[in-house]
């Protein structure tokens, strides 16, 4: 077990149309501090993406709603602990990043 003063960073893209699965291992204090519209091309112009969050066993909410070309990134502070499951769905056409930083462990499941 690593102490309380290390941090490491950690990411997940959640692709369009799809869901992720993240696990907190033991020991491991994991946050989510940033998300954003992640563009492969400029196709894209217009358009709503949200990505909606469960954790656990618990009812689903939208955790980010963007909109292209107005609202593409922001700031989250949202805390998990050892043993959450966090899915993360992408309701949209355009990919998401999220990323954040972890102590007391090196990195978290993604699957």
């Amino acid at each position: 077990m690593l102490g309380d003063d290390f941090n490491a960073f950690w990411h997940v893209s959640v692709k369009p149309k799809s869901q992720a699965k993240v696990t907190i291992p033991e020991h491991v204090v994991a946050s989510l501090t940033n998300a954003s519209l992640h563009f492969e091309n400029d196709e894209i112009k217009n358009g709503r993406v949200v990505i909606y969050a469960k954790t656990n066993n618990g009812p689903e909410f939208a955790l980010v709603p963007f909109t292209v070309g107005k609202f593409e990134s922001t700031s989250l502070d949202l805390k998990l602990t050892e043993g959450d499951v966090l899915y993360l769905r992408n309701s949209g056409h355009v990919q998401v990043d999220i990323c954040g930083c972890i102590t007391g462990g090196f990195s978290v499941t993604v699957e």
